[in-house]
């Protein structure tokens, strides 16, 4: 090169501002009249047949694991391969989601994911794109210090299903921990009240479930019913339907009904049959928050038992259930 095209344009190095950065254009054809020089001494110049960006993102599944140099056998027979689903932005159309499907019908004569999610925009309130020019923007990290990284995660994948516009209110989020989350954590500390002052032991032989009364086999019919139901939900990719359920569940059937009329049943004696079922039950309801499976069920083991043992969230409440138990906040 004649002279140096930064330093003629002002160019500083180190200089990050995004004044510095305005002086210079990498693009072509500017590009083009930049020299390198290699270790050796030789001229660099930019390579002019270059391949599509997007080449190294639809390559993603096979370099991700090193093929074919490793586990070329997980994924010649399918075991790795393709995805069950991807998820990204709609405007990934054209990108991400046509080159995985470009490459691997080229190399492999496949498809590379089987579903695909493409995600929303978050807007605000008044479905207002979001902009610091706008002033509506919400610094998701200040919102979780706030109001709590569950409520936000729970408000947003109930709000609305991840492939449509959400409109973010922290009213929104604010109600979810009231209700939601308050409802579910009251019930725990019901329960852990009562289970403690009556010593209530898990391991103690159980009210068959044919003896006890109408209400309990009730909330144990629906508690399995949800189980299936959020089940199929998760296989279908309706992750929103799922938390819809759960929270239809524990907020109306287990706390405004079951908990509100069976109030007088925790006042019965430690070795009256109905104390004895009535606790069971609700270790049963609480511990079965695991099956629900993925995010939600975790959230839920989270938020309502609070220093509950994970061990014992389980299906199996009798034989992991713990000796003691926590008290609720």
């Amino acid at each position: 090169m004649k002279s140096n095209p930064l330093k003629d344009k002002g160019f500083v190095p180190g200089d990050y501002s995004s004044e510095n950065y305005h002086l210079i254009d990498l693009h072509r054809p500017y590009v083009d009249d930049i020299v390198l020089v290699s270790p050796t001494g030789a001229p660099m110049h930019r390579e002019s047949d270059l391949i599509d960006v997007w080449f190294d993102s639809g390559a993603m599944p096979y370099a991700q694991i090193h093929y074919p140099f490793e586990h070329m056998a997980a994924l010649d027979n399918r075991t790795v391969y393709p995805a069950d689903f991807i998820a990204e932005g709609v405007d990934q159309t054209r990108g991400w989601f046509f080159t995985l499907h470009a490459i691997a019908t080229m190399v492999f004569d496949s498809v590379a994911f089987k579903a695909v999610i493409s995600n929303g925009l978050v807007l605000d309130k008044n479905g207002q794109k979001m902009s610091k020019r706008l002033g509506n923007a919400v610094d998701p990290f200040a919102a979780i210090r706030e109001y709590g990284s569950d409520p936000v995660r729970w408000y947003m994948i109930t709000n609305s299903a991840p492939w449509d516009n959400l409109k973010f209110d922290s009213e929104g989020v604010l109600e979810t921990s009231r209700t939601f989350f308050g409802k579910l954590i009251q019930t725990y500390s019901f329960f852990s009240m009562y289970a403690n002052v009556d010593g209530f032991d898990p391991d103690a032989p159980q009210v068959p479930v044919n003896e006890r009364p109408e209400i309990d086999r009730w909330i144990l019919s629906e508690l399995h019913s949800l189980i299936r139901e959020v089940q199929a939900c998760y296989e279908d990719y309706e992750p929103t339907k799922a938390g819809r359920l759960i929270q239809s569940f524990t907020v109306d059937n287990l706390s405004n009904w079951y908990v509100r009329l069976n109030r007088k049943r925790y006042w019965a004696r430690r070795d009256d049959d109905r104390q004895t079922s009535r606790l069971s039950d609700a270790l049963h309801l609480l511990a079965h928050a695991e099956p629900l499976d993925g995010a939600d069920s975790s959230l839920l083991c989270r938020s309502s038992v609070q220093g509950f043992d994970r061990r014992h969230a389980t299906s199996h409440c009798r034989e992991r259930a713990p000796r003691s138990f926590p008290r609720g906040r």
